[in-house]
Parts: C-alpha cells; structure tokens; sequence
C-alpha cells in the first residue's frame, strides 16, 4: 500500500488516525489501513509509531483506542515468509534482511511496548485509566504473508 493510498483512507476516517505518516513501508501501511477499516468509530482511536517521552523500549508500531475493546499493541513485521529463516524457543524469529540475518522477537516487543504505552498513560492520567489494557491479546501482523490472501487470523484483524 502506498502513502497516498493511505492517505485517502485517512481522510475518510470517521475514527482518529494519528501519526500515519509515520507508517514506514507497505506491511505497514496495510496493517493501518486494516485498523481503521475495522474500527472506524468516532469514539475510536489509532496510534500509529506514537511518541512517549520516557519510554525505555522501542515505540509501538500501532495502538488501538476502543472503548469497547480497550487498548491493543500491535507490532507490525513487514517482511515475506521467505525472510524467515526460522524460529527459536521463546518466539524469536531468524529474519534475513538486505543487511544479514537479525534475531528479533516480536512477542516481548509488543509486551515491552504495552507495558511503555500502559505506563505513560497511568501517568498522564493520574492512575485513573479505566481501559483494559490487553498484554495477552497483543499480537504481531506479517501483512506481507500471503496464502490464500492476508493471513488475519489474529482475533481481532477480520480476514
């Protein structure tokens, strides 16, 4: 998905988009535009790459505001299944990049992630978050596998 297509889906959005500019390559994008495909409400927000000044992991990729649901991390991998060079104990993965092969584990960036966005909106809030904050239905999205189409089964992504 490109920028611009984006954009138009931002400009219809009944639901606010935050920070889509930031979405930085196409497995991104997508994911995005899934998000606010799925959840446009007005009472709904989505955070894209948002910024909490004392955070002590990497941002999240993606955060869903609903208040039906609560608060979601996702963490977004924007590569093909044939970058997965394969899978270690604890769900780290072996991705090969243009640069070599990293060891990246996606379940504790979402956790890490959560625990970064619970915190600072305890903060901002003064402890009065009434929210559910949902550690276990994080999940990380591979927009670029395809079998059949988009590989959505995730719970709350729609196929």
């Amino acid at each position: 998905m490109t920028r611009e297509e984006l954009s138009k889906i931002v400009e219809r959005a009944k639901c606010r988009v935050i920070g889509w500019e930031d979405a930085r390559n196409d497995g991104h994008r997508l994911a995005l535009s899934v998000m606010i495909s799925t959840f446009d409400s007005s009472e709904t927000a989505v955070l894209c790459e948002p910024s909490l000044a004392r955070k002590s992991h990497r941002q999240a990729d993606l955060v869903l505001i609903d208040p039906e649901i609560g608060v979601h991390v996702l963490e977004i991998k924007g590569v093909t299944l044939d970058q997965i060079e394969g899978m270690e104990a604890g769900g780290q993965l072996r991705i090969r990049y243009s640069s070599g092969i990293r060891r990246i584990n996606p379940i504790n960036q979402v956790k890490n992630a959560m625990f970064d966005v619970k915190d600072a909106t305890v903060r901002a809030f003064g402890g009065d978050v009434r929210l559910p904050f949902k550690v276990l239905g994080d999940v990380s999205v591979y927009p670029s596998l395809i079998v059949d189409g988009p590989i959505w089964r995730t719970g709350i992504l729609p196929e």
